[in-house]
């Protein structure tokens, strides 16, 4: 079934002789005085969230403001009775028919687990790389987005997984403090996290087949689609940022991730439902692009610039594919992902190699009038892709 407005819907209708003209006009001013504004059920959802969120943030600062004088049995009695208190207020909302607002609610009990997790951690004085923590959340997080079937308990689970995967085994060695090395070093999460990023992509089409999962699919999708486009736009810098990125010391830990993504690619491949085969050879033109990624931290400096400078040009039209491909399954973010990487990746060569032929000054101010165009264009173009997306 095509996504049209109600008031398209009522002229074609018309047009074909379905409905004469005085009844289209009695079913638009019906629609107009009883359908609910999208808009403001929208904006209900954005302040109620970030209400939540504010409330979260101040029950963990009442908490830790008098943690030191309260003792361990105290301190888990205020964090549970402060927990039954949200609950108790999502649950009397989505009887009330608040349902924007408990599903607000909600959230915010999926993020005060998450805090008390931790806050139950220090009084047992588990380490910062604690990755049982971020695991249980996802879990948490993963089980109330399945009840109520909610997007935003899906955004939030990729970085819960990705912090517990991180914090899997403390880095280098079991429950060393190195929280940020785990995840940006080179045995780390880095240089794997576009490959982590097709793997989600590939889950997604996998759980789309499963009903009661299928609202995760379009956020793990964009999420997915974030983790590979940012990390290889950025990689188009230059060949020293391209190196740092793909630095990786192959550990067993890092071995295992390869091994499970590329297995999900796989079964993507086999089992996921795609829009068009297109899209299938998409999928596969980017796990080889990861795949050939992950040896090239290994050629000289020589030897790597004109693997580079190929590097550049496909990421430029992998953005491309991304582009066509978010038409095709009539995904919005997608098209925008897709044109905000190709539009840097064109900035990022330009200015790259102004910087070195022309003189600083006029490289600035061609620059200026080259982005001013080029967003004038880009603008364009992604209205008219989201326009064909709507019809």
């Amino acid at each position: 079934m095509h996504d049209i407005k109600a008031s398209e819907a009522l002229d074609l209708w018309e047009q074909a002789g379905l409905i004469d003209h005085i009844k289209a006009g009695q079913l638009a001013q019906y629609l107009d005085e009883h359908a609910p504004s999208r808009s403001s059920g929208r904006m209900v959802r954005i302040v109620s969230v970030f209400g939540a969120v504010l409330v979260g943030v101040g029950m963990i600062l009442f908490v830790a403001s008098h943690w030191t004088g309260m003792s361990a049995s105290l301190r888990i009695a205020t964090l549970f009775l402060a927990y039954a208190g949200v609950v108790g207020a999502a649950q009397f909302s989505g009887l009330r028919g608040y349902d924007r607002i408990a599903h607000a609610l909600w959230f915010l009990a999926t993020l005060t687990v998450g805090a008390y997790i931790f806050l139950v951690g220090q009084i047992f004085n588990f380490s910062l790389t604690f990755w049982q923590g971020p695991f249980i959340w996802l879990l948490a997080t993963l089980a109330m987005g399945y009840a109520l079937n909610s997007r935003l308990h899906a955004w939030l689970a990729i970085p819960l997984a990705l912090l517990a995967l991180g914090w899997f085994g403390g880095g280098k060695a079991w429950f060393s403090d190195d929280q940020l090395e785990a995840l940006f070093g080179s045995y780390g999460l880095k240089p794997l996290l576009p490959l982590l990023g097709l793997a989600l992509v590939a889950v997604a089409l996998l759980v789309e087949r499963l009903p009661n999962w299928r609202f995760a699919t379009g956020t793990w999708i964009v999420w997915g689609a974030l983790l590979i486009s940012v990390p290889l736009v950025v990689a188009t810098i230059d060949d020293d940022v391209l190196k740092f990125l793909i630095q990786i010391d192959f550990t067993s830990k890092q071995w295992s991730i390869i091994a499970f993504s590329f297995g999900l690619v796989g079964l993507a491949l086999w089992l996921g439902r795609f829009t068009s085969p297109r899209s299938r050879l998409l999928m596969v033109l980017v796990a080889g692009l990861l795949f050939g990624m992950l040896f090239l931290g290994d050629i000289e400096r020589a030897s790597l610039m004109p693997v580079y400078a190929l590097f550049v040009l496909l990421v430029f039209l992998l953005s491309l594919g991304l582009i066509w491909n978010g038409v095709q399954a009539g995904r919005p973010a997608l098209v925008n992902i897709g044109v905000g990487s190709a539009a840097s990746v064109i900035l990022i060569q330009y200015f790259s190699w102004s910087m070195r032929l022309l003189d600083r000054s006029l490289a600035f101010i061609i620059g200026g009038v080259v982005l001013i165009a080029l967003s004038i264009w880009i603008e364009k173009q992604r209205r008219r892709l989201l326009a064909r997306i709507t019809r």
